[in-house]
């Protein structure tokens, strides 16, 4: 039986380290720009899940 692609992959043991990417503070601006500060700031909770 000759192996398939997919029985003869093994998936490296180590894992690199994510790089973090700050998408609250873009966001945030974008939505103070654009909309308003007040709004911004309505938005605050829901944009917070984005810095989890």
């Amino acid at each position: 039986m000759q192996p398939t692609p997919s029985s003869s992959f093994s998936p490296s043991s180590r894992r690199r380290p994510a790089t973090q990417i700050d998408l609250y503070h873009p966001f945030r601006s974008y939505i103070a720009f654009n909309c308003s500060e007040r709004r911004a700031q309505n938005f605050e909770d829901n944009l917070q899940i984005l810095t989890v």
